[in-house]
């Protein structure tokens, strides 16, 4: 894996996108971009739409993005409180011909969790999860749990942590 600087740039990450002729190479040095950026390269710098223009531009040197693409940028919409934007991003990922994962469903309901009013859209991602092939883990129970809570609903909380169990 490629060891990034401090702060990641653009240009970087085009610089070696365009030098690598090797297309499993190619999708290597973008998802490593996209995990660092994660960890907080190009987060650091809040250089969102930047990486968003890295992903688009995969589709010039005819790869295609991986899931774990998506979902890191998903991830990161999210964290920049980009939410229509982020569930713009994902219906982008599903007409692509993804298929949904914990993973995804997960940065959805962590999403739907910051908003009182979304809160009972995120409780039923998780109760069509199953529907989707996808079996909910304790990140998405911990997510939805601790919304419920902020938002005042215990009961509601402990009967998700009950399901859990």
């Amino acid at each position: 894996m490629f060891k990034w600087s401090k702060e990641i740039t653009p240009s970087q990450v085009i610089k070696l996108m365009r030098a690598e002729k090797d297309v499993e190479k190619l999708i290597l040095v973008f998802d490593s971009a996209t995990a660092e950026y994660a960890n907080g390269g190009y987060g650091r710098v809040h250089r969102l739409f930047d990486s968003l223009r890295d992903f688009h531009k995969m589709k010039n040197f005819d790869c295609d993005p991986t899931h774990k693409g998506y979902v890191t940028l998903l991830a990161i919409l999210v964290e920049e409180n980009q939410l229509k934007l982020a569930f713009k991003f994902y219906k982008n990922m599903r007409e692509t011909g993804l298929p949904p994962t914990v993973a995804s469903l997960n940065v959805l309901i962590k999403a739907l969790c910051r908003n009182e009013k979304t809160v009972d859209a995120g409780v039923n991602i998780l109760l069509e999860m199953p529907k989707r092939g996808c079996d909910p883990d304790s990140y998405t129970y911990g997510t939805l749990i601790s919304g419920l809570c902020r938002f005042g609903r215990i009961d509601e909380a402990k009967n998700c942590l009950r399901r859990w169990l």
